[in-house]
This record gives C-alpha cells, structure tokens and sequence, in this order.
C-alpha cells in the first residue's frame, strides 16, 4: 500500500449539520481539449478526486463537498501571465452569466498553459468575490486542483511562504526511521514536489503515524469553517439537496464482515442510483462492487490496517448529487472493550489454538483443539526481557481442552505464553 493512513477510532463519523455541496462549474479550452481529448471526463473525475482527499483528510461531506454544476468549453485569449488570465475570467461578464446560468459557486478552469513553472493560480477571499481556479491541464490536475480549490475557501500555503492567518496553513513534516527520514509537505504547500502528499493539513490524522498538522496548520478547520459559505455563493436552480452519511461499524474484528447503509435525506420520490467502492489508501478507489443502499462490506485481515468506502450517489439523470465516505479498522485485538476480538494462530501442523483476550478484567482464555487426554502441559509466562511471572504450572485439560490465566496483577507490556506438552514435547508461542 503507497500510502498508510491512520485515523482515530470513530473517524468514520461524520457531523449531522450538513452544508450543500459546493457547485463547481468547470471550463475548459481549446488548447486543455487538444491535450486531453477526454477532457469531460477527466475533469469529473478531477473532482471526484478533490472529494477523495478532502475525505481522507478529515474534512466530511456534510461540512464541504464539491459536486459538478456542468463542464463546458470556453476559451479567451491567454496572454502568458497567470495572474491576468485569472483576473480576466474574475471580471468578464459571459464568464459569470455561465456562473449565473449554471447555478455554479465556483469556478475550474483547464487550459494547456506556458505560465514559466505556475501551474495553478486562484486568489484568497471570503465575500463571494473571488471564484476562479485556474489549472495547467498537463499537470497532476487532481493534486493541483485540490490546492486551487483549496485557495478559494481560504487555505494557505506554509506560514513562511504566507504569514497572514491564524492557522490555515500547508504543514511541512517527516516520516520513517532515522536516519532515513524523510521530508513530507501537505498539499497547500506552495511548490508541488515529490514530498507533496494528497492530504489538507489536520493535526487530528497521521499519514505513516506521524501528525500532518499542529493547531497553527490546519487547512481542514479552514475547509469546515468555510464549506457551508461558499456553497451559498448561488443556491438557485441547482439540483435538489441530497445528503447522506454511511452508517455502520468503524471497527471490525479482522477478516470479518458486516453491512454499511447509506441514509439519505432528499426531495420525496427522487430516483437514485448508488455506485459503492472500497479503497485501501482513501485515494484511489476500485470498480464498483454494490448499487444498493446496503452492502455487505470486510475489514482488513491485519489488525490496525484500514479499508475506506465510499458510495456516490447519482439522479436519473446520471448527475452525481453527493458522496459520503466511511472508513473501518481492523480492531487491534487487544485494544479493550465487551467486544475485544479473539486472535487466531496456526501451530506448525496447522492445528489451531485461539486465544480470546479480555483484556478491561486480564483475564485470558485458551482454546487448544488438538490435545489427548494423555498429553500433560507446562505453560510459562515470561515477559520481553526474559523474566518469569508463572512458571510449572501443570494444568490438566479435561474435555473441554480450554485454560484461562489470570495477568491483572502484570504491567502493561509484551509477555510470551509458551505451553510444553509431553508425549511428544512441543511449545507453541503466543
């Protein structure tokens, strides 16, 4: 996996205060169409893309989403100057008549540019005046995008490239072991670099269990702050609200399985289409495997890994009116709990033995399937440095080939349990 995320158990929770998605109409010109002839297409998925980081960044669909208002062609003279071409489509007046007759809040405007090294260009503001990204269609338009898109709800780049605000800054941080650490920037970083990851900065997350933001970088309290604001730059003629949020666990025992349901709040007797994929990174996301509201869904097989799941859900029309992501852990069996998930281990001869922790009282159960009556077992507890807690503990098995050891009056730590049996002798390690 490219890319490891953790995130705080319950992070698949999402606020029930909803704002509306945030139109975007994206404009795209001769020269953007000449590079990328599918250049409809891709510019849904940029924005399906944009959606992806924001969610895997901490930033829900309820607080800020965009949806795509129309995609179309326009094209104006570029004068090689970034900052001109941008203040051009601020001002012109067919340019916000498409705004206007689209019902778009902001927006994306594609071209195959020769900005000298700029690859994207947007001005800050929060009163509604400023709503244009313009992107270089021949670059990474989805991380680009997000930056662009980024800087119109007033996200920054790093303090040392911009001072001003409080806390709605890029974060530049490491990940890895000494001594090959290495340099990781989020995404509102101001050079695009091979160190750029596609993640808003939020000092809740970890990217490679390191923090990716600190209280004066978080460009995610910036996005919740500003979401619902500029989704109300033009609430006319857009399609009906539609909101939603998946409910179901955010916890999983490994290998396990069970339903996630999408509730939806919409305009009664409004047909929906719903498409559902799972993705290991929170970025890139597979074919799609559920059209229902409910589908059946499976934690990963190793304990602390993440499965994401996502499921975009469309009008008649095939319009994509909202997203709602859900991330589910595979429960660290020994994180404590009523529910605490038992550990599975294989002997050698691939005979199994589970161990079922509970870990809030200490006490632990041993299942052993494959013993004879005959068998006699020595069990020792030792802990990581070598010393011994119980030791020649002769424990008959009986029927039911189960034992529990009492560890309550044990530190936290590391502790190997090893059972010798006779007839022959064999240790299993646990």
């Amino acid at each position: 996996m490219p890319e490891e995320d953790g995130v705080g158990y319950g992070a698949g929770l999402e606020s029930r205060t909803r704002c509306h998605p945030i139109r975007v109409l994206v404009l795209y010109d001769d020269s953007a169409l000449a590079f990328d002839p599918n250049i409809v297409a891709t510019s849904r998925r940029v924005v399906t893309g944009v959606n992806d980081i924001l969610r895997v960044s901490g930033a829900f669909s309820s607080q800020v989403s965009f949806q795509v208002a129309n995609v179309l062609p326009f094209n104006i003279n570029q004068t090689g100057d970034p900052e001109n071409d941008r203040d051009f489509m601020e001002t012109n007046n067919t340019v916000s008549d498409l705004r206007t007759t689209n019902a778009a809040d902001l927006i994306l405007y594609f071209v195959n540019a020769s900005w000298g090294g700029v690859l994207g260009i947007a001005n800050l503001a929060e009163d509604g005046t400023r709503v244009v990204a313009m992107v270089d269609a021949s670059v990474i338009l989805t991380r680009v995008s997000a930056h662009e898109l980024g800087h119109l709800l007033s996200c920054r780049h790093e303090s040392a490239a911009d001072p001003t605000g409080p806390f709605e800054h890029a974060y530049d941080f490491k990940t890895g072991c000494k001594p090959f650490r290495s340099d990781r920037n989020t995404i509102m970083w101001s050079a695009l670099t091979n160190n750029v990851i596609n993640r808003f900065s939020n000092p809740l997350r970890t990217y490679k269990d390191e923090p990716y933001g600190t209280t004066v970088e978080d460009n995610v309290r910036q996005l919740r702050a500003r979401g619902c604001a500029v989704a109300s730059y033009d609430d006319n003629n857009g399609p009906p609200i539609v909101t939603a949020f998946i409910d179901g666990p955010d916890l999983l025992c490994a290998c396990t399985q069970d339903d996630l349901t999408v509730q939806v709040s919409c305009p009664p007797g409004l047909p929906l289409t719903f498409e559902w994929r799972q993705s290991s990174d929170g970025i890139n996301y597979g074919p799609v495997y559920g059209t229902s509201e409910t589908v059946s869904v499976s934690a990963p097989c190793v304990e602390g890994e993440i499965f994401w799941y996502r499921v975009q859900i469309f009008d008649a029309n095939g319009q994509l009116l909202t997203t709602s992501v859900k991330s589910i852990m595979a429960n660290p069996f020994w994180v404590p709990g009523p529910n605490a998930c038992q550990q599975l281990i294989l002997s050698r001869e691939e005979r199994f033995q589970r161990f079922f922790p509970a870990v809030s009282s200490g006490v632990f159960t041993l299942e052993l399937n494959d013993l004879k009556l005959s068998d006699e077992l020595v069990f020792t507890v030792t802990s990581s440095s070598g010393a011994s807690f119980v030791s020649n503990q002769s424990v008959d098995p009986g029927s039911q080939h189960t034992f529990q050891f009492n560890f309550s009056d044990l530190l936290p730590g590391m502790y190997l349990l090893t059972s010798q049996r006779t007839k022959p002798v064999k240790f299993i390690k646990l």
